[in-house]
Order: C-alpha cells, then structure tokens, then sequence
C-alpha cells in the first residue's frame, strides 16, 4: 500500500518505484541514466504517490529496471496502475 498522508509510517517507501529501487539497491541515479530521464524528473517521479509521467516514460524507467536486475520486471512492480489513483 502506498501511504497517502503525512502521518504514514516515515520509513515506508513513498511509491513503489522508489520501494523497488530500495528492495533492489539500485541507486535512482543509475535508473535515471539508463531511462534517458534528469535527476530531477526521477527524484518527482519516485519521491510523488501520484506522478505525472508519461507512459513513454514509464515504459523507458522499466526497460533500465530490467536491464539493470536482469530480471523480467512487470509495470506494476514499479507504477501504481489502478485509475482511481492517477491524477487529474
């Protein structure tokens, strides 16, 4: 579950990217490389419960996912998918 508030527990990770990212112990920099993504553009998009990317972009953060665990990692590892959860 993706906290929602600020009275969530402080150590849980704040998206499942950045949870990903902590499990695999890739640092967010070396994904951001990899996707062709600014730092800046990685640290909104793995620190934000709800994001707004692209899906290019999401398709780009886990084809790098991928590359780097070399592992078959799906969307959803990475992304909350469910519509009631997206912006706007």
């Amino acid at each position: 579950m993706i906290p929602t508030d600020a009275s969530s527990d402080a150590t849980r990770p704040a998206t499942l990217l950045q949870a990903f990212l902590t499990q695999n112990s890739i640092p967010a920099m070396r994904i951001a490389r990899e996707a062709a993504a600014s730092p800046r553009q990685m640290t909104r998009w793995r620190q934000q419960p709800r994001p707004n990317i692209g899906l290019s972009q999401m398709i780009r953060i886990l084809r790098a996912a991928r590359r780097i665990t070399g592992m078959p990692v799906r969307m959803e590892e990475l992304f909350d998918l469910e519509p009631e959860h997206w912006p706007g």
